[in-house]
């Protein structure tokens, strides 16, 4: 054992893929099925979304969802709005608001993407929270898709990419994540006049 649990944070993908076998272990549906009956068929989707699967048909749920960008920005903005769509409450607002805070543990060395300046990402469940925050967090997906989710000032932000070093740094040391970040904030500044802290 490298550290006991609780003491220091490190993204695993694996860790997400367990959490999908568990509720398949839980409610005796495939993940497929229960995203389709409990969120995908409720946020007026524009077109059927997939999981990539295995021999078996297991979702990969580490980084197998596919669906179109508007899509994506209909489930940040149901996120944005606190697990709300219109006057139905399709995820407990309690959770979204648990989720979206930096709840894990500080970051192991090496095991964060940092900033120019040494500061690191947070992370909540399932959602990274970026430096110097201003209650603005966003999830990224392999290959660098993103969805930036800003509710004060009322923005959501979807992008879609296939670029495999995401989790890397430019030439200079930037890291692409703070990068997209960067481009996340100048956009909801140009269009609402929020600015980051």
């Amino acid at each position: 054992i490298a550290r006991q649990a609780g003491e220091a944070w490190q993204y695993c993908s694996i860790d997400t893929h367990v959490i999908s076998m568990v509720l398949r272990a839980a409610t005796g549906k495939t993940l497929q099925d229960y995203f389709i009956e409990k969120l995908w068929s409720k946020i007026g989707a524009g077109a059927d979304a997939y999981y990539s699967t295995d021999g078996d048909g297991n979702a990969f749920a580490l980084g197998g969802l596919n669906m179109r960008t508007r899509d994506y920005a209909l489930f940040a903005e149901l996120i944005r709005n606190q697990g709300r769509k219109g006057d139905k409450q399709i995820i407990p607002a309690e959770w979204v608001a648990q989720s979206t805070v930096g709840s894990a543990p500080p970051a192991a060395a090496g095991a964060a993407v940092s900033t120019e300046d040494g500061s690191t990402f947070g992370y909540g469940y399932q959602w990274w929270i970026p430096p110097n925050s201003d209650g603005e967090f966003f999830a990224v997906g392999v290959y660098g898709q993103y969805l930036y989710i800003n509710p004060k000032a009322g923005i959501v932000i979807a992008k879609n990419a296939a670029h495999r070093e995401f989790m890397s740094a430019d030439e200079k040391g930037e890291s692409y994540m703070m990068q997209n970040i960067t481009l996340f904030r100048g956009i909801t500044e140009h269009y609402t006049g929020w600015t980051s802290l």
